[in-house]
Formats: structure tokens, C-alpha cells, sequence
């Protein structure tokens, strides 16, 4: 099933936030490349008119417990938005706006899910690490297999196994 049918995908199309400013991120662009297909919940950033017009929406406001700030739930927590992610060093502008976009939904890019989960380093995720390396691998040179769509920052790395070179991971 391609991910924008995705019924966690059809449930956040239905909160019209503007498109430029979220990004689906956590486990959720693993559907995108085929990598996962059973996700139970997806993680948002979000900045801007998107950030206040799920504020106006949410079911529950809870705080993080990680970064305590808010966040945003819809669908029993199903879907989560937050302003930040788990850390100062992710820069949301550029997660949004680096983003590979389908149908109108943007999905970060790999290379920031894999820091991701490199940083949390849960049991759950390495499954995931091990998966978007084979993914890598398998594409050989380890780019978007979408096409980006979005405003790119400067110095951006979009070759995977630069980002592994940058982070001291063997690809």
C-alpha cells in the first residue's frame, strides 16, 4: 500500500495544515520507501500556521518529556505534533524544508531518520537502522529514490553515504 493511503496518512490530511509547514517524521517516511508498512502512530513537526492550527485541534496537549514542551494529540495519540524534536541540534527548518514531498505530504528525508533512530538507539529501532542501510545499499548511491521537492539549506547533504561518513557510520 503506498503510504499516502496510509490510513494514519488519510487521518492527518483531514487537519488541512498547510503543507510547507510539517513534516512527517519518526517512523512515518519508512512507508514511503517500502521499509515498514505496519506503523501504528507518526510523528509530526511542525512550524508556523501548521503548529497553531493543530493547537486549535488537538485532542490533548501533553508535555514532552524529553524537551517539555507541548504536545499535540489526535486519534487517541495516534498521531503526535510537536514544535521541536528531541534535541536542539535537529533544525526543523531544514527537516521541513529538505523534505521529500508526496502528494502534497512531506516525509524527512532518510538520512535524518536514520540520525534519528541512531540517536535514540532503542531495541525497536534497529531493525529500522539495519533496513534503511539495506536500503542504501541496495540503491548504491544512496539518495531519495523520490524526487526532494522544498528549498534545500546550504551545505545540505543529500548522499546517504556522505551523511554515514559525516556521522562516523559504516555504510
Amino acid at each position: 500500500m503506498p503510504a499516502t493511503e496510509h490510513s494514519l496518512i488519510t487521518a492527518l490530511r483531514t487537519l488541512k495544515l498547510p503543507a510547507n509547514d510539517f513534516v512527517v517524521f519518526g517512523s512515518g517516511p519508512l512507508l514511503n520507501h517500502g521499509i515498514r508498512t505496519d506503523i501504528t502512530d507518526i510523528d509530526v513537526l511542525a512550524r508556523g500556521k501548521a503548529w497553531v492550527t493543530a493547537g486549535l485541534l488537538a485532542d490533548t496537549v501533553t508535555l514532552s518529556p524529553r524537551t517539555g514542551t507541548p504536545i499535540l494529540a489526535f486519534w487517541c495519540g495516534r498521531i503526535e505534533i510537536c514544535d521541536r524534536w528531541i534535541s536542539p541540534k535537529y533544525d526543523i527548518d531544514a527537516i521541513i524544508d529538505g523534505a521529500d514531498v508526496v502528494d502534497d505530504i512531506r516525509y524527512a528525508r532518510l538520512d535524518q531518520v536514520l540520525r534519528y533512530k541512531m540517536d535514540m538507539n532503542r531495541p525497536k529501532d534497529q531493525a529500522d537502522i539495519d533496513a534503511i542501510r539495506a536500503l542504501i545499499d541496495k540503491e548504491g548511491s544512496g539518495t531519495s529514490t523520490m524526487e526532494p521537492q522544498g528549498t534545500a539549506m546550504p551545505n545540505e547533504r543529500t548522499d546517504l553515504h556522505s551523511a554515514f561518513d559525516e556521522l562516523s557510520i559504516p555504510a
